[in-house]
């Protein structure tokens, strides 16, 4: 039995590459399905505040709530941009 060829460095590269690419791939789409219970903690947040200490308006609260509610989607677009550059096909300026 004969061993098959030895692959040669642009080929192990190219391999280290791709599954380096799929990790953090992968990754993003965690941080996707994570991002509504992120959401839904920071939303919980004005309940947690003590109204005798901090004196934290109601508008000071809803101010925090709207910011959170934008930043949400932001953050959305943010991931869905950064997963399909991922997954594009390879282009010079893709690699860094």
């Amino acid at each position: 039995m004969s061993d098959p060829a030895p692959r040669d460095d642009a080929q192990r590269h190219s391999a280290y590459e791709l599954e380096r690419r799929s990790f953090r791939r992968r990754r993003m789409v965690d941080a996707a399905c994570a991002l509504p219970l992120l959401g839904l903690f920071l939303w919980w947040v004005p309940l947690l505040w003590q109204t005798g200490e901090t004196d934290i308006t109601m508008a000071e609260a809803l101010i925090y709530i709207f910011a959170v509610w934008l930043a949400l989607p932001i953050a959305t677009g943010l991931l869905i941009w950064a997963i399909r550059r991922s997954s594009a096909p390879d282009r010079p300026e893709a690699r860094l």
